[in-house]
Order: structure tokens, then C-alpha cells, then sequence
């Protein structure tokens, strides 16, 4: 207050109290206003400055953003197109497997028919082999038999005839034998080999 009352009584100007603050801010021109104006001039030129380059920057990365989205959608839809590119491969290959699957079925199952159809003709071949010899075994033997029985039976007659003694039936009985084991021969027929 003091320092106000001594500026107003000392005022050069003739300027009282109650214009003390006018009078203070004219002083505050007279010695301050060219810094004042050049303060503001420059900081107008400042915030101009910022407003441009903030503006600049804001519109750099509003491009910049806009070229990464830009970047990042090609590169979605290529890695979506290599993703479908490979799906694809993988149902071609799938499709190829299950046709070359099913061929190898086919394959195999007309191999096993073929393979059972010739087994049951080996088998029914076997069959018929196995059948023809036993039944032309059971003639031969059957036809044995018979000579067999013939031949008991003339010799038993001629026994029964003669009243042969022991020799002539020991002879008639190695006889037997030897027709039953085919070693016996008759002397007008050559020897079997």
C-alpha cells in the first residue's frame, strides 16, 4: 500500500489513486509493450506453428493408419487365400486318398473272390480226384475179393472133389497168399513190373 500511495504522489503524470492500476498497466506498456507485443507475436507465431504441425502430424497418422490398415487387410486376404488354397490342396489330396482307398478295395475284394472261386475249384477238383481213386481202389479191391472168394471157392471144391492130401493144400494155400499178395504168377503170363 505504501508503495501505491508513493507512486501516486510521485506520479509524474498527475494521475490519482483510484486510476493507480491504469496507470500501472500503462507504465507496464510504456516500458514492457515492445517485449510484450514481440512476446505475443511470438507466441502466436508458436501456437500457429503447433496447431500446423499438429495438424500435420494428426494427418501423417491419420495416412499412416490408414496405410497399415490398408497393409493389414491385404495381408489378411492373402493369408485367408493361402488358407483356402491349402484346404483346397487338402480336400484334392482327402478326395484322391478315398478314390485310391476305394480302388484298393475293389482291388483287393475282386482278388479275394477270384482267390475264393479258385480255391473251391482246386477244392472241388481235390474232391473229385479223391472220389474218382477211392472209387476205382474200392473196384480194384472189390474185384480182388472176388477173385479171391473164386478162387478159395475152386480150391475148396477141388479139396472136397479130390480129398486132396496135406500137400496139395499146403500148396493151395501158399497159392491163396500169394494171389492175395499179388506175388503169384501163372506160368503161361509174363511177369508184371
Amino acid at each position: 500500500m505504501n508503495n501505491t500511495m508513493q507512486m501516486g504522489e510521485g506520479n509524474p503524470l498527475g494521475v490519482g489513486n483510484e486510476d493507480g492500476t491504469g496507470n500501472v498497466d500503462k507504465i507496464r506498456d510504456i516500458l514492457f509493450g515492445g517485449q510484450m507485443r514481440d512476446y505475443d507475436q511470438r507466441f502466436r507465431r508458436l501456437e500457429e506453428t503447433l496447431l500446423r504441425e499438429s495438424n500435420e502430424i494428426r494427418e501423417m497418422t491419420r495416412q499412416r493408419l490408414e496405410a497399415l490398415e490398408a497393409y493389414v487387410k491385404r495381408e489378411f486376404e492373402a493369408q485367408a487365400q493361402r488358407l483356402r488354397a491349402e484346404r483346397d490342396e487338402r480336400n484334392a489330396a482327402f478326395q484322391q486318398a478315398a478314390r485310391e482307398l476305394h480302388e484298393i478295395h475293389e482291388n483287393l475284394s475282386r482278388r479275394l473272390n477270384e482267390a475264393n472261386d479258385a480255391a473251391s475249384e482246386t477244392s472241388r477238383s481235390i474232391r473229385e480226384e479223391i472220389l474218382s481213386r477211392s472209387t476205382s481202389l474200392l473196384q480194384e479191391m472189390q474185384a480182388r475179393h472176388r477173385e479171391s472168394n473164386e478162387s478159395l471157392e475152386r480150391h475148396f471144391s477141388q479139396l472136397r472133389n479130390d480129398k486132396a492130401d496135406r500137400t496139395s493144400i499146403a500148396g493151395l494155400l501158399n497159392e491163396m497168399a500169394m494171389r492175395l499178395t499179388g506175388d503169384f504168377r501163372l506160368p503161361d503170363t509174363p511177369p508184371e513190373h
